[in-house]
């Protein structure tokens, strides 16, 4: 909702912004001197162009622009961050530590030989669903470093686990 808003307001000032500089840059369009009663133009002669806008200038205009919208919004001070609240882990089976410590044997093996054979693949998909998220996270990122170490090879048939 916040970078919603920030963007709008952002759209809204530049076109104001746009808007104002190019009105900056047109000559105004006037009535005749003559047809002006009170006009301090001598007939014959335009009214002088107006003075452009400056940076500051601008940056003074969207700065109001941005707290009236805010203001109108309702978001003059942003929401503080909700800190999502830590769910502890459901203790593991006896089923899932028997899984998470053939996996890791598997993986063990898989490092010490430098290569992660077919049969090690297959062997880690069945695991997988046994195992808890955080053990296959924990695998996971140990293959991947070996990986990007370069301390383990994969068969490009077999894919990865």
């Amino acid at each position: 909702m916040i970078r919603f808003v920030g963007m709008a307001a952002a759209v809204l000032l530049s076109g104001v912004a746009g808007a104002l500089y190019q009105a900056s840059r047109v000559e105004p369009r006037l009535a005749p001197a003559d047809a002006v009663a009170g006009s301090p133009v001598e007939p014959g002669r335009s009214a002088p162009p107006p003075a452009p806008i400056d940076d500051r200038q601008l940056d003074a205009l969207a700065d109001r622009i941005a707290s009236r919208v805010s203001a109108r919004q309702g978001l003059a001070a942003p929401p503080a961050p909700v800190e999502p609240k830590a769910v502890p882990a459901p203790e593991a089976t006896p089923q899932q530590r028997a899984a998470a410590g053939r996996a890791g044997d598997i993986v063990d093996r898989a490092l010490s030989r430098g290569s992660l054979s077919p049969d090690d693949v297959r062997a880690l998909r069945e695991l997988g669903p046994q195992l808890q998220p955080a053990v296959q996270e924990a695998l996971r990122m140990k293959l991947i470093q070996a990986l990007n170490r370069q301390e383990l090879r994969l068969d490009p048939r077999a894919g990865l686990p």
